[in-house]
């Protein structure tokens, strides 16, 4: 019997370590960085955000296999521990009866919800959403619009092609 208990309180320290962390993050940097952006989101907002975790979560795991799952800034633990943040300010917004956040909010999360069916919409057509860049070139400082992120703008890229000899 001891054996069971033994694991049960090596767990519940673990448990409350990361819980503690979670803490730690959310209310301190991320707080700091973001304010009380929960707040004005609302439980529908939250619901949203971490939809979105749980998309990167997905990428980070299924697609590019657990053992390389790393995204460019965030590793599997940074967005489980987003997602449980996310949880906690869903309770805390769900307890002061704030669901749809603020109206400042509610244009912003049209737009994500819309971002969200798009998403859907081509995935399930097997195609990719079209995003576009805003640019400035580096040669000639002409502004563009990219579907990629470029530093040169198509006729600057033909310029310095042939000057490199690389045509």
């Amino acid at each position: 019997m001891k054996g069971k208990n033994d694991e049960r309180l090596h767990y519940t320290k673990r448990f409350s370590l990361v819980c503690e962390h979670i803490l730690d993050v959310a209310r301190g940097v991320k707080t700091e960085d973001y304010g009380e952006t929960w707040k004005r989101l609302g439980l529908m907002g939250i619901y949203v955000k971490i939809f979105i975790k749980e998309g990167r979560l997905n990428e980070l795991i299924w697609k590019k296999g657990a053992a390389q799952a790393t995204a460019k800034n965030e590793s599997i633990e940074d967005t489980l521990l987003d997602i449980a943040a996310y949880a906690i300010y869903g309770i805390l917004a769900l307890n002061d009866n704030n669901i749809d956040g603020e109206q400042a909010t509610e244009e912003h999360l049209k737009d994500m919800a819309y971002a969200i069916n798009e998403r859907f919409e081509c995935n399930k057509y097997g195609y990719k959403p079209i995003t576009a860049y805003k640019s400035k070139c580096n040669h000639c400082g002409t502004e563009f619009i990219s579907e990629q992120l470029e530093t040169y703008c198509e006729p600057c890229k033909k310029v310095l092609l042939k000057q490199s000899g690389c045509s």
